[in-house]
């Protein structure tokens, strides 16, 4: 609804009825598209030590006891791991993790709009307890506020007061945290920093599941 009271039905909506529910459908889900599954036993994020185990604990009791304004933030360059971290994790607390925000409405590029109305879309949809949000690239969202003096390019306050009460819980991955402004950063509940693993640790990962001829996707 806008500010002149007139009411936008999401073109996502109108899609998804025209072309019908089969039957025992559910619309909600259709909506909110699929959910991402592990690749990784969580024996296999050994590597990461203590911190896999708080990051696991932080979102088990935030599963539970439905609490508002958990996110955890899982920062590192590119190939370290983030996605796939993040899909073990949800597997470890034992709920679904849904992508949120990776396409706009006709499946393109999505603008740094579409992806804040697919995770408020996704926070009303979602039943607390049921599943955790994965906001890849959060610097889409974030960034902007503390490189070279350039302005924000939303605001503020509003993207602090969504961090502070999220419904459900997100996990967040940025491959630079210097785009992401202190203020946002002080209001994630846990900030990981993922580091490329040793090369040891890596050939006994691609070994193990070589061996297994179980096959191993790593989206980063």
């Amino acid at each position: 609804m806008d500010s002149d009271s007139e009411i936008t039905v999401l073109n996502r909506l109108v899609r998804e009825v025209n072309r019908g529910l089969p039957d025992g459908g559910d619309l909600a889900q259709q909506l909110l598209g699929g959910t991402l599954p592990e690749t990784l036993p969580w024996e296999a994020v050994g590597h990461l030590g203590a911190q896999a185990e708080l990051a696991a604990k932080v979102l088990a009791r935030a599963v539970a006891d439905h609490e508002t304004g958990i996110s955890i933030l899982l920062y590192g360059p590119p190939g370290t791991g983030k996605t796939t971290f993040a899909a073990a994790l949800a597997a470890r607390v034992g709920v679904a993790l849904r992508p949120v925000g990776e396409s706009d409405e006709s499946g393109d590029e999505p603008s740094r709009g579409d992806r804040l109305a697919d995770l408020r879309l996704a926070h009303r949809l979602v039943a607390p307890g049921s599943a955790v949000l994965l906001f890849d690239e959060a610097e889409d969202l974030f960034g902007g506020w503390v490189l070279e003096g350039m302005p924000a390019r939303g605001s503020r306050v509003f993207t602090h007061r969504l961090l502070e009460q999220t419904a459900v819980p997100v996990i967040w991955t940025a491959n630079n945290i210097n785009q992401i402004s202190p203020a946002a950063l002080r209001r994630m509940t846990l900030c990981l920093e993922l580091r490329l693993p040793a090369e040891s640790t890596r050939a006994r990962l691609w070994s193990r599941h070589g061996s297994g001829g179980r096959r191993f996707a790593q989206r980063e």
